[in-house]
């Protein structure tokens, strides 16, 4: 079982089902989505997927899809999200992670847009 929690406690997440995908996003948006230079994610069923508090929705366009995104409605926390592209399946924002020792990301997503920081990294 992968566990998450907000900043401020009040929401958390857990998921029962088989990671499907670990990865880092260095795309533009997903930048300003978490307020860093990269978003890191891991993909689930979203079977098995459960959420304690209240979250608000966010929906925007990433590329070529809609993604539906979910934050800590109190301290504003990027918790996880729904790609339009893959029906079923949530991405749990590694920031959130209990124990992020269980994240290790497989591949690099957009590395043309990472942060010229990031660069020697991806």
């Amino acid at each position: 079982m992968i566990k998450a929690k907000c900043h401020c406690g009040k929401v958390s997440t857990q998921a029962t089902s088989k990671i499907i995908s670990q990865f880092l996003c260095h795309c533009q948006t997903c930048q300003k989505i978490c307020g860093g230079s990269r978003l890191g994610g891991l993909m689930f069923e979203d079977e098995g997927f459960s959420v304690s508090g209240e979250t608000t929705k966010y929906e925007y366009q990433g590329g070529e899809q809609k993604i539906e995104s979910h934050f800590c409605s109190n301290c504003g926390t990027p918790m996880y999200a729904y790609p339009k592209i893959a029906p079923g399946k949530v991405v749990l924002k590694a920031n959130s992670l209990v124990d992020s020792s269980v994240f290790t990301p497989e591949k690099s997503l957009f590395k043309e847009e990472a942060c010229p920081w990031d660069k020697g990294l991806v």
